[in-house]
């Protein structure tokens, strides 16, 4: 279950206090164990290794489009919101910017040896944060 911590309140930056902010941040950690099917060779780090598979798998089990269509629910869809994050509408400060940092953060295992027999097991955690994914449920 996500956890919601407030936010503090916004100083200026000569310190005194300003008005302050009332939002809240989600934040949710998971733990994802993968088991080896059949021999693997994979690369030493396996952030972008897991992310790309963690993409493709969550795009397969949510998002209505077929492979290499656009998504035709891209304001409601849950792949997009997290892996093609779009500035929030209005938001001055990201006006300039098509995409924005992702919603989510995979930490991978410690780096070892690129072989994985059958059997063997590699756990990671993708850790989710912010309205995005967990809040209100839009861009």
């Amino acid at each position: 279950m996500p956890a919601r911590v407030p936010a503090a309140p916004a100083t200026v930056p000569c310190g005194a206090p300003a008005s302050p902010v009332h939002a809240s941040l989600a934040l949710a950690r998971y733990r994802v164990t993968l088991v080896a099917l059949e021999p693997l060779e994979l690369p030493t780090y396996l952030g972008s290794t897991l992310r790309g598979a963690f993409g493709r798998a969550f795009r397969a089990l949510c998002c209505p489009a077929r492979p290499g269509e656009a998504c035709p629910a891209s304001e409601t869809c849950p792949y997009p919101l997290i892996f093609e994050t779009a500035p929030p509408p209005g938001a001055e400060a990201l006006r300039t910017h098509e995409e924005i940092p992702r919603t989510f953060v995979i930490a991978p295992p410690p780096a070892s040896a690129p072989a994985y027999p059958r059997g063997n097991q590699a756990a990671f955690d993708p850790r989710f944060h912010g309205p995005g994914p967990l809040g209100s449920g839009r861009r």
